[in-house]
């Protein structure tokens, strides 16, 4: 068992190297960064982010938000979309949140995510999904250990309700 984890590591490191990720920004601190300067905002608006930051973004990820907030823009009086912050995993979320560990998945990493508010958890509040892009990193999906859903399903639920609803 300690072999073949020790050559999955040596496989991800390899991986890793070979997909030109910098390895001066670990996959912690590109979520940090990413929950910093989210934060920052006055009033943190997700739509707004994923369409102005979209580079973050897996495309099938920004896509999907993409539409998903289109969808809600456009209709009045009730709700079609997600009705939370996506990236904050609440209706109602702190203003800090901590970046955990960071655990190696196929495509890249799985980055937990506290809310630093909510008192103390020994789940996060979040988990983030990257994966490596030229020299950086892009968000794939974000899950929701309290309910153990990912946002990609909940989006593709939703665009599939909407459209059965036309």
């Amino acid at each position: 068992m300690k072999r073949l984890v020790a050559f999955s590591a040596a496989i991800l490191l390899t991986w890793l190297c070979v997909s030109g990720v910098a390895a001066t920004e670990t996959p912690g601190a590109f979520v940090q960064r990413f929950y910093d300067s989210y934060l920052k905002e006055d009033a943190p608006d997700w739509a707004k982010t994923a369409r102005n930051r979209r580079s973050l973004f897996d495309p099938t990820l920004a896509n999907a938000l993409r539409d998903d907030a289109v969808a809600q823009a456009r209709t009045t009086g009730y709700i079609v979309g997600i009705d939370f912050d996506p990236f904050l995993g609440s209706q109602d979320p702190g203003n800090r949140f901590a970046v955990g560990h960071a655990v190696p998945i196929l495509a890249g990493y799985r980055v937990e995510v506290y809310d630093l508010e909510s008192g103390p958890k020994s789940k996060p509040t979040v988990l983030v999904d990257i994966a490596p892009s030229g020299e950086s990193w892009i968000i794939t999906d974000f899950r929701y250990p309290t309910t153990s859903s990912e946002l990609l399903s909940i989006l593709r639920s939703l665009r599939r309700s909407r459209a059965s609803s036309h």
